[in-house]
């Protein structure tokens, strides 16, 4: 059964049905290595450490940045012992170069992990149930870069994506985490379950409680029209977002409106927004074309 729901520039398609799976938890481990900043603010310096840098002592280390310390990864730093990383006391990170992490204990509320252009970000999966991942109460932002999220995400923060420079893969989302698409010159990239980088083990990729998550769109720096996924999973778990809350801002300048579509589409989970000319500008740019062949054959 399909629901549409119609307003000015707003058209939502919500197809097909299936059961969203809730899942809570996240593990807290006592720091082993602690940012201190006494050299500079790469965080390969291994002055800037307690420890003399991250993942010297195992997979289990954890490496914490906080006291509001903004921290630039800027080279490579894919250690063979991958280690946890958390970002707490409104921190910030920013990333542009490749990185692996076994896990991310937590991006705090007030915290920040910025994957910029240049960045390859990696977190290995290590259990069969998918249940060892990240917390993000604070903002992952991705604005470039190609990224796999092999383990799931929880937590009640913004997963923000900024253009459509990156290519960001991920295992499974789960709890009201908050989505954010901002678009560029181009479009906006898409949050893809399974594929680049993802483990077959455990319940497979997807995401759940979208309805209860916000969904907001920034179409201000785009000028065309086109159809964007959103969101992608190959799984039948169904979720989709209560229109209460979405906002989609930007896409109604220049007779441009917008669909939104949410549901099953054979075998995918699909969230897909759809920018197209206003029915009435669609019906201009026709009359236009038909003056002008009437001109022509005169």
């Amino acid at each position: 059964m399909n629901k549409h729901i119609t307003n000015k520039n707003k058209i939502l398609t919500v197809l097909g049905c299936g059961v969203a799976l809730l899942f809570t938890g996240s593990s807290a481990y006592a720091a082993a290595t602690v940012w201190t900043g006494t050299t500079n603010d790469v965080f390969g310096t291994a002055g800037n450490w307690t420890n003399n840098a991250p993942g010297e002592d195992g997979a289990d280390s954890l490496a914490t940045i906080g006291n509001g310390d903004t921290v630039n990864l800027t080279t490579a730093y894919t250690s063979s012992d991958p280690f946890r990383l958390e970002l707490q006391g409104n921190s910030t990170l920013n990333v542009s170069a490749a990185v692996t992490v076994n896990r991310l204990t937590d991006i705090g509320a007030g915290s920040t992990l910025n994957l910029l252009d240049g960045s390859a970000f990696t977190m290995p999966k290590i259990s069969s149930g998918n249940n060892e991942g990240w917390t993000i109460d604070g903002t992952l932002e991705i604005s470039g870069g190609t990224h796999a999220f092999n383990e799931r995400l929880f937590g009640s923060g913004t997963i923000r994506v900024v253009g459509n420079d990156s290519d960001i893969h991920f295992n499974q989302i789960v709890n009201a985490l908050n989505y954010e698409f901002e678009f560029d010159a181009t479009g906006v990239s898409s949050l893809i379950g399974g594929g680049t980088g993802i483990g077959t083990s455990g319940a497979g990729p997807y995401w759940s409680a979208l309805g209860t998550s916000t969904l907001t769109v920034d179409g201000s720096a785009f000028n065309g029209t086109g159809a964007f996924t959103l969101l992608e999973t190959t799984s039948n778990a169904a979720s989709t977002f209560n229109m209460s809350n979405v906002t989609i801002t930007g896409l109604g300048a220049e007779n441009v409106g917008w669909t939104l579509e949410q549901g099953i589409d054979g075998s995918k989970n699909i969230i897909t927004l759809n920018v197209i000319p206003e029915p009435s500008s669609a019906a201009l740019l026709g009359l236009g074309g038909l003056a002008l062949i009437l001109r022509r054959r005169k």
